[in-house]
């Protein structure tokens, strides 16, 4: 586990040092993941599932990801709002991880930043914490 879990950062941190940093979203929309959510997944694992997350909204080339302290969203339950000029940024991506009859449901949900409208919102089930990130890819694929 920990192997699969040093490979995948090492994985990460090649792909990061691929990318330029900037978003240059051209024909695909600028996102800000902003984390899942759960409350019986621990702090590390949270971290892990998030990098993965990332990860895979990278590779499908279907968004320009936003990273780090320059955009720090604040989600009201009515509206997504900026509190930094982030132009470029078109929607919000947060998650949940639930456990429901002892299988695991990742639910996504991705919200305009300028109309704090939801774009979309996908789940997806997992048998087992240890094959929850099949379904990150699923959902990705999904969006």
């Amino acid at each position: 586990m920990r192997y699969a879990l040093s490979l995948m950062a090492a994985l990460l941190i090649i792909g990061c040092a691929a990318d330029s940093g900037s978003v240059n979203a051209g024909s695909v929309p600028a996102v800000k993941f902003t984390g899942f959510t759960s409350s019986f997944v621990g702090a590390k694992e949270l971290m892990q599932y998030n990098i993965t997350f990332v990860s895979a909204l990278k590779s499908s080339k279907k968004f320009a990801v936003v990273e780090g302290d320059e955009f720090k969203p604040l989600i009201s339950k009515k509206t997504a709002v900026a509190t930094t000029a982030a132009p470029n940024v078109q929607y919000l991506i947060r998650g949940d991880i639930a456990q429901l009859s002892g299988e695991f449901l990742v639910t996504v949900t991705m919200t305009d930043v300028s109309t704090g409208a939801v774009k979309g919102s996908w789940r997806e089930k997992a048998a087992t914490l240890q094959v929850v990130e099949n379904a990150f890819w699923a959902i990705v694929k999904a969006m």
